[in-house]
């Protein structure tokens, strides 16, 4: 991470579509990196590339009027409501260098830790105290900047998180556990003042902490009222759009689906005489490139185990993880 001076925005709205915004109007912002403490009314925060329909149950969200907002980073589906407190980091990257999730998680688990609370980091893109997930983590590159952001779950409603996501069975199985509530755990009861410390004093000690340890500490920036009207606009035109959180449930004559330790691919497929008209994947996993010039190189090829291989050594797949074989293995091979 860059030790150049670091912004802190203490951002004070509560509203999803727009809080997503203001992450990506600074994540154009070019030579100046920024660090985001902010909540969300109840939302339920869609990874880039899954299938929203899916993911969400969407009657009881609709019922309890709960947003649901599709993000710009990969990964899974998340519940957020004020008991939640959002960390963002936004900075410049070298797109040759392949983003690493640690070096922003360790920061976050120290701040943690010198609250009194033994945090570590878990699996590929989680925090945990005493075994118990209390983060998930995220990253979106694009064109030379970098926005990691995740969840820490302070005092978050879990009856709310268990109803609003439709959790994967597949993903249950393979964590060994039999409920997502199971494997998560608000900070608040695990506190060493006995949990007297409410979500607003979480993050300004979170914010000191973080800042004890960042070079040069954390400058304040409050946007001005011409990024706010900017920002606005964008939560507007993108982030409260039918079509970039739900967008065309992708229709299909095939589809399969697999779970890899990187996460979950599935594909769906068109077919015109033995032919691909459409190639569509969704999933839990991350992506370190646009997906659509990759996706669109499959079309017109025959849908043979032989045309996909031969595709596939051509090109520099996207996925974080997951390879030619896997994509493979999930075309012909998974039940």
């Amino acid at each position: 991470m860059e030790e150049q001076k670091m912004y802190y925005i203490e951002n004070p709205v509560t509203d999803a579509a727009y809080n997503l915004a203001l992450e990506e109007f600074f994540c154009q912002q070019r030579d100046r990196s920024f660090f985001i403490l902010w909540r969300n009314a109840p939302a339920v925060i869609v990874g880039r590339y899954q299938n929203t329909l899916a993911e969400v149950n969407l009657p009881y969200c609709e019922q309890k009027q709960i947003a649901v907002v599709r993000r710009n980073s990969g990964g899974g589906a998340v519940f957020h409501d004020l008991g939640n407190l959002n960390f963002s980091f936004l900075l410049d990257h070298d797109d040759r260098q392949k983003p690493d999730f640690a070096p922003f998680a360790e920061r976050i688990t120290a701040a943690l830790r010198a609250m009194g609370l033994s945090a570590q980091i878990s699996g590929r893109n989680d925090i945990e105290i005493c075994g118990r997930k209390v983060s998930g983590n995220a990253q979106f590159l694009h064109q030379g900047r970098l926005l990691h952001h995740g969840t820490l779950l302070f005092d978050v409603d879990m009856e709310q998180l268990a109803h609003t996501l439709a959790v994967d069975p597949e993903k249950i199985h393979s964590k060994g556990v039999a409920s997502v509530r199971a494997r998560v755990q608000n900070i608040h009861a695990l506190l060493p003042d006995g949990g007297r410390m409410d979500v607003l004093a979480f993050r300004d000690a979170l914010a000191a902490a973080f800042a004890a340890v960042q070079p040069g500490g954390l400058q304040r920036y409050v946007p001005n009222a011409e990024e706010q009207e900017a920002i606005r606009q964008l939560a507007e035109e993108k982030y409260r759009s039918w079509e970039w959180n739900f967008g065309a449930s992708p229709q299909a004559d095939c589809s399969f689906h697999h779970r890899f330790p990187a996460g979950k691919v599935e594909i769906a497929i068109k077919l015109s005489a033995g032919r691909i008209a459409e190639f569509h994947m969704t999933g839990d996993f991350f992506a370190d490139a646009a997906l659509t010039p990759f996706l669109d190189g499959f079309h017109g090829l025959p849908f043979t185990r032989e045309a996909l291989a031969g595709y596939l050594q051509t090109q520099v797949i996207p996925l974080r993880g997951i390879g030619a074989a896997e994509l493979l293995y999930c075309c012909f091979e998974a039940q």
